[in-house]
């Protein structure tokens, strides 16, 4: 497959996603979104987006050369979660764990060099409160959030 600055993100963007989607157990657009925000209202759904980063890991210039390695980029991704309970939180973020135990999932699928935890990436588990978006507006529930934040680097300028 040709890659290009046009096409490299989003694709790699999807392909984790759909990956994320099966080893959650979740369906893409229903209980999982590509999103930078989770949808307002629902229960038991995450959300997953990719983007930020160091530019230092960009702009490597070896050998003394000031040009840009634009070869392949790194960027952060982050899941999160809401759930009705911290035992289903926690059941999601070992699906991921699971996932990301077996490197052939991502190492050099597609243009994808490396999806994996990042340096705080680490599942973290918090209680807050949220308001259904069936029912009586004053109806707040107690929910668990749970987020992951992970390294994905990949090829812009291979052919694949």
């Amino acid at each position: 497959m040709a890659v290009s600055f046009e096409t490299a993100w989003p694709d790699a963007e999807q392909f984790i996603f759909g990956q994320l989607v099966t080893a959650t157990k979740h369906k893409a657009d229903v209980t999982a979104f590509i999103d930078d925000e989770l949808p307002p209202g629902l229960i038991n759904i995450w959300r997953f987006n990719t983007g930020g980063g160091s530019a230092l890991h960009t702009w490597s210039g070896g050998g003394g050369s000031s040009k840009p390695c634009f070869g392949s980029l790194t960027t952060l991704g982050e899941l999160e979660g809401r759930y009705d309970s911290r035992a289903k939180a926690q059941l999601v973020a070992g699906r991921v764990w699971n996932v990301l135990n077996e490197q052939s999932n991502f190492h050099r699928k597609r243009h994808i060099q490396w999806f994996r935890m990042g340096e705080n990436g680490m599942p973290i588990i918090t209680k807050t409160t949220f308001t259904p978006a069936r029912g009586p507006r004053d109806n707040v529930r107690v929910c668990h959030l749970v987020t992951m934040q992970f390294d994905l680097v990949f090829n812009t300028t291979k052919e694949y």
